[in-house]
């Protein structure tokens, strides 16, 4: 977590969790086992303070403003163990064919098995079976142009 962290509704600032020592760890420890345990977070880690945040353009009008939640730095260090848990967790969940929002597996990723005829088929198959749940069809090979093409200029039609 970055050290410029600015501190909610609690006004605990960063720097108190990372100077605490061990004690302060063990003690942030119980915290988050008892909410795990427990199932039920503390009234602090629900609330926030909210503040407005100038954006551009006129001073006056309401919607160059945006509205910033600053939430506790325990809720938050809450929140980034939890969430670490749950991609640990989504590994084992998600199937193969789920390449965004995973570390390492961007859309980016699909774009590589398409410049080979195999990977072309690869892709078709796996637009097929998303676009078969919604009861659609579509043809790949009239949407990819041919996967041999090695210059950007042949891609243009």
């Amino acid at each position: 977590m970055k050290p410029s962290k600015a501190p909610g509704p609690d006004n605990i600032p960063f720097e108190f969790f990372t100077h605490g020592g061990p004690e302060m760890r063990n003690h942030l420890m119980l915290l988050i086992l008892n909410i795990w345990e427990n199932k039920t977070l503390p009234n602090d880690f629900r609330d926030a303070t909210i503040t407005t945040i100038y954006k551009k353009g006129d001073g006056e009008d309401c919607n160059n403003y945006r509205n910033l939640s600053l939430l506790s730095i325990a809720s938050k260090i809450f929140a980034r163990i939890l969430f670490n848990h749950l991609c640990i967790l989504a590994e084992d969940v998600l199937p193969e064919s789920q390449y965004n929002f995973r570390p390492y597996r961007g859309t980016i990723v699909m774009i590589f098995p398409s410049r080979t005829a195999d990977g072309l088929q690869m892709t078709a198959d796996l637009y097929n079976a998303a676009y078969e749940r919604f009861g659609m069809q579509v043809n790949i090979k009239d949407q990819v142009p041919d996967p041999t093409c090695t210059k950007p200029e042949q891609y243009e039609h």
